[in-house]
């Protein structure tokens, strides 16, 4: 009973693991601002500079990659309006996944000179109902 427990948990692990292997989220969704009171509204953005780098796989060669991961920028608005005195309303833009990948030339990389993009923009709408018992739906 208790090894096929452990083997259980192994396998969810694992699983759970390979879930989250695409790492393409950048920023989580800002569902926060629902709870603002009045008027309320935000902007930001980021500039981000990463450097990714590799190694070819055994066997085709051993070349660097040199920097793979361009700069890119980032940026989010949000907007929050009390409606009345329980009903409010909340729209957010943003840009939460993305990944973007550019192999340099001349490096003797198999990938060299390709250019894969992620990109991704939402607009997000929230329209909050506060009770009288201050729950909120």
């Amino acid at each position: 009973m208790a090894y096929r427990l452990a083997a259980s948990a192994i396998f969810f692990s694992l699983c759970a693991g390979v879930a989250t292997a695409g790492g393409v989220e950048r920023k989580s969704q800002l569902v926060g601002i629902v709870f603002e009171s009045g008027r309320y509204a935000e902007l930001s953005f980021g500039a981000v500079d990463p450097n990714v780098s590799s190694n070819a796989v055994a066997g085709i060669g051993d070349f660097a990659s040199g920097d793979t991961s361009p700069s890119y920028l980032q940026f989010g608005a949000a907007f929050h309006q009390e409606l009345k005195d329980n009903l409010s309303v909340s729209v957010t833009f943003d840009q939460p996944f993305g990944a973007d990948v550019s192999y340099p030339t001349g490096t003797n990389y198999f990938a060299q000179g390709s250019t894969p993009q992620l990109r991704s923009n939402a607009l997000t709408g929230v329209l909050r109902y506060r009770t009288d018992t201050d729950f909120s739906i």
